[in-house]
């Protein structure tokens, strides 16, 4: 069985999880980054399942003697997604999953990048096969690439 989460929570792989307390009720809603796939829950009941590709989506649901709304949107600019609760056509809370580049790592890239150029040169002053020289390319390529990829997501409730 599924363990749902007690707290929002984030990541590129698992998706993003939006948990609202609310009243006697917990509302979760997960969607998928990779997807769009999304699912949404109310007291670990699984109510709806769909697949959005769109920035914009509402769910509305009636848990007597409740009418509550879920409110997701997306910002591909911004690199954020937001989920507001809405109960009775009030705003209850807000929940946002932001990504975060995570500028600590400046130094992965600046050891990745002289470890490249050097193996590069020595590569070219000692006369490598030139197919060497093409694989130590793309290698410096790729790992350049890849250590930039420092991103979290973080879910913050208002």
């Amino acid at each position: 069985m599924l363990r749902l989460p007690d707290k929002p929570s984030a990541s590129l792989i698992k998706g993003i999880w939006f948990v609202f307390h609310v009243d006697s009720n917990i509302i979760r809603l997960w969607g998928s980054m990779l997807t769009g796939s999304q699912k949404l829950y109310i007291n670990d009941k699984l109510l709806d399942v769909r697949t959005n590709l769109k920035n914009e989506d509402c769910y509305e649901l009636k848990v007597d003697p409740n009418f509550y709304e879920l409110k997701t949107m997306s910002s591909g600019i911004k690199g954020e997604t937001k989920c507001l609760l809405l109960k009775n056509g009030t705003l209850q809370k807000t929940s946002v999953c932001r990504v975060q580049n995570n500028k600590k790592h400046w130094y992965r890239i600046l050891f990745i990048f002289l470890f490249g150029i050097s193996s590069i040169s020595s590569a070219i002053y000692f006369k490598v096969d030139d197919l060497l020289i093409f694989y130590l390319l793309i290698l410096f390529a790729l790992s350049f690439l890849v250590s930039g990829m420092t991103i979290s997501f973080v879910v913050t409730e208002d």
